[in-house]
């Protein structure tokens, strides 16, 4: 079974909610791909950005997942958490660049409907999803592991710099 996709643009220049769709709970063959525009003209995303779906579901849990970027289109495939609860979807998508800046879109909305024969189905308890602070996390444990291992081998000593007033310690 292919994916629906719902495609869309939102203007990183406007405020109000730009966007609105309707999806099935439970549904998880569903994905966006957003297209951000500037007063009608594409936003381009550069290499060095990265970009999180974010959401608040109608009970009040938080959803915070990575996204992929493909051809200047930020995607976001729909988890189970994302339709676990029927209602309304707030979401919006935020975009990082190098030296922590930050550009979050317009909000959009997606309705999460009950089906006909929601007692039929398998019940997925909500909660919190942050599959975006869980790379974050791992990326940074990665990073910190390589600097041990170059100091431990030695990498990092080289000739000693000239000393301040102190002198050696």
């Amino acid at each position: 079974m292919n994916d629906s996709v719902f495609k869309f643009s939102l203007d990183i220049h406007q405020t109000r909610v730009q966007t609105f769709f309707n999806v099935m709970r439970g549904d998880t063959k569903r994905r966006i791909e957003v297209m951000l525009t500037e007063e009608g003209e594409p936003y381009y995303i550069t290499d060095d950005c990265y970009a999180v779906f974010s959401a608040e579901k109608a009970d009040g849990h938080k959803i915070y997942n990575d996204c992929e970027i493909i051809d200047n289109a930020i995607c976001y495939k729909l988890t189970p958490q994302t339709v676990a609860v029927a209602g309304l979807l707030r979401c919006e998508i935020k975009l990082y660049g190098a030296e922590d800046s930050l550009i979050t879109s317009p909000r959009f909305s997606i309705s999460v409907d009950p089906t006909i024969n929601e007692e039929d189905e398998i019940e997925i308890e909500s909660a919190d999803e942050v599959t975006g602070l869980v790379a974050l996390i791992a990326e940074t444990q990665g990073i910190k592991t390589e600097i041990e291992q170059k100091l431990e081998s030695g990498e990092f000593i080289g000739e000693q710099g000239p000393q301040g007033v102190q002198g050696i310690q």
